[in-house]
């Protein structure tokens, strides 16, 4: 198991949620997280069960931590409609478009009618205590470079709000990212390596920025992943991974932890459970142990397991590390301690020990688990110790169906239970969105990125820089410049090249924005084109035009950037080549002698040509 090669067959599918660069799903307010913020608000969410009278486990989950939730409003990107305080508008018929190309470059079949449903979530993220969500296609599928991957559903959703600070009990949001449109994709567990779910990931996300309608940045896009075992049946869902680059790590991780949990499951099927907890706090009425010291102590002792908490379930986490991860998500309290790990090293000392083991008849094959709570928290204390307890009792089912989040590490660790069904019901306040055909005819789909190259290419186009303006969002604007102002091929090299390389270089190297109109790059490209300036020149036109706002026929006048017609200098340059001057003295005093005026490759085929005569 150290190996991906060793690991054992899993199946695996990815989920992307993308938000859209337009404005809010329900509102008119703009798509984006300012600062500027205008008043506050509180609210406590309550529970309701759905349609079939189920109450759904994960918001159960939510709902029993009995939070209080601070609401933060802003200037431009919050209205009474992410208050929860005016019902939905019209649903944004830019987003709509843009799930539908989506649909459409992913191959899918798209319903007739949109209608959107509510999703339960009562951790705060959304004042209404729903999300709401809507089918758009099924059944689509993408190519990958092992072959196709089927994509199950495309769902457009409304953003939750942003967590700004977590305190005990209460939650601060801020509502300037709720209801931003969010496309989710869901692809079926087909990928069974784990390069296949960064290349089915990366795929998928390089077809959603060919709309050019997807945000980018930190946050904009979040990617889960759904594990299990080939023979198991039991989903587990990985939140946040974000890192492309950290994905193979994280489902190598992932499918350890289910495997030594299986693998555990089967030994303690052989195996009698006996649990027993304690209340031991007189053990420790004196301990000098900070964890300890004036707190109420509970025990839970496991006959015969000692050892099984340090017991590794994959590169980064024992089984005693992760059933303290459920203790700290299902309750307030810190986590626990146990003699797998032994007590000394938290203050506990060697009478303290032995007084605890009499007390509770432990021996040396028991377990013993402390929790550690004030007098106040008694409701927090007892329901760690059911944790406890509970998830103990569960290691002989194995893999448990469970969200879980990544950390930093490419590790996980336990969130909540998974959501069930019981969660989503019918929205009554967003009217129906009939599909008919002409609309859908009327939805074009956008180009690919491969499409892309071949097109840069028969511009002529440099295989890197066509590249580059695909990799670093470029092409939105090339292709914008190039179809508005009709450029011819070399026209388009220039501008390609611009973009990539000497724009960027200005900013790096001058420490400064590159702020220039569109029409006076389009006009600096003909200038060079037109062989009315040399390219040499342009470097110092760019920064000369951001900085001082004068129009360029004033500036290449001040500062003599005219190109100078070689023949005009014929007679300089045949004086140097009668002087004996090598080339390289030639080209030297000729480009110092008239900076920015004369093209340097045109200046060596003509120089060459002279000494060629000569």
């Amino acid at each position: 198991m150290d190996c991906e090669d060793k690991l054992p067959k899993f199946r695996c599918g990815i989920e992307i949620h993308r938000r859209l660069n337009t404005r809010k799903l329900f509102c008119n307010c703009e798509s984006k997280l300012e600062d500027e913020e205008t008043f506050t608000f509180f609210r406590y969410l309550g529970i309701s069960k759905s349609e079939m009278e189920e109450i759904d486990p994960a918001a159960l989950h939510e709902y029993e931590k009995g939070k209080a939730f601070e609401y933060i409003c802003f200037k431009d990107s919050t209205c009474l409609v992410e208050m929860d305080e005016e019902p939905p508008h019209e649903i944004n018929k830019e987003a709509l478009k843009t799930s539908l190309q989506i649909a459409k470059l992913l191959n899918m079949a798209i319903v007739d009618e949109i209608h959107f449903m509510r999703k339960i979530v009562v951790d705060g993220s959304n004042t209404s205590g729903f999300q709401r969500t809507a089918m758009i296609g099924l059944n689509g599928f993408m190519r990958c470079s092992f072959g196709d991957v089927p994509i199950n559903t495309l769902c457009l959703e409304e953003e939750s709000a942003q967590i700004l600070e977590r305190e005990k009990k209460k939650t601060r949001y801020g509502l300037n990212r709720l209801c931003i449109p969010l496309v989710e994709i869901a692809t079926a567990p087909v990928l069974d390596e784990p390069w296949k779910v960064k290349e089915a990931a990366k795929t998928l996300g390089d077809l959603l920025k060919c709309t050019g309608k997807v945000m980018r940045g930190l946050g904009s896009i979040r990617q889960d992943i759904n594990i299990s075992l080939l023979d198991q049946d039991t989903r587990v869902e990985i939140k946040g991974a974000q890192d492309l680059n950290k994905i193979e790590k994280i489902v190598i991780e992932e499918v350890k932890r289910q495997k030594s949990l299986m693998d555990l499951a089967n030994e303690l099927k052989k195996k009698e459970i006996k649990i027993e907890k304690f209340d031991v706090s007189d053990v420790f009425k004196t301990t000098e142990s900070k964890i300890l010291k004036g707190k109420v102590v509970f025990c839970v002792v496991i006959r015969g397991l000692s050892g099984i908490f340090a017991r590794k379930l994959n590169s980064f986490r024992t089984l005693g590390k992760e059933i303290a991860n459920y203790v700290r998500a299902k309750t307030e309290l810190k986590g626990m301690i146990h003699s797998d790990e032994g007590f000394s090293k938290y203050g506990i000392r060697k009478e303290e020990e032995k007084k605890l083991k009499k007390r509770i008849k432990a021996g040396e094959d028991d377990l013993i688990i402390l929790v550690a709570f004030e007098d106040c928290e008694w409701r927090e204390g007892e329901r760690a110790v059911n944790t406890i307890i509970e998830r103990i009792e569960k290691l002989r089912c194995g893999v448990l169906p469970e969200t879980r989040k990544t950390l930093e590490n490419g590790d996980t660790e336990y969130m909540r239970p998974l959501p069930g069904s019981a969660r989503m019901y019918p929205e009554t306040d967003v009217p129906v969105f009939v599909l008919n055909e002409d609309y859908l005819k009327s939805i074009t789909i956008p180009e690919t990125f491969e499409e892309k190259m071949r097109r840069y290419e028969e511009l002529g186009l440099n295989k890197e820089i066509a590249n580059q303006l695909i990799v670093k969002d470029l092409w939105q604007i090339f292709d914008k410049m190039y179809g508005k102002y009709s450029l011819k091929k070399e026209e388009a090299q220039l501008l390609a090249n611009l973009l990539v390389n000497v724009i960027p270089e200005v900013e790096s190297r001058e420490k400064m924005k590159v702020d220039i109109e569109e029409r006076d790059l389009i006009e600096i490209i003909r200038l060079v084109c037109s062989a009315t300036i040399v390219k040499d020149c342009v470097y110092d036109l760019i920064i000369k035009v951001s900085k001082t706002k004068e129009p360029l026929e004033v500036l290449i006048e001040k500062n003599n950037w005219k190109k100078v017609d070689l023949k005009e200098i014929e007679e300089e340059i045949k004086d140097m080549v009668k002087k004996g001057y090598s080339m390289g003295r030639i080209m030297g005093e000729i480009m110092k002698k008239y900076k920015n005026r004369v093209d340097g490759k045109e200046l060596s085929e003509f120089v060459r040509g002279l000494l060629g005569k000569s």
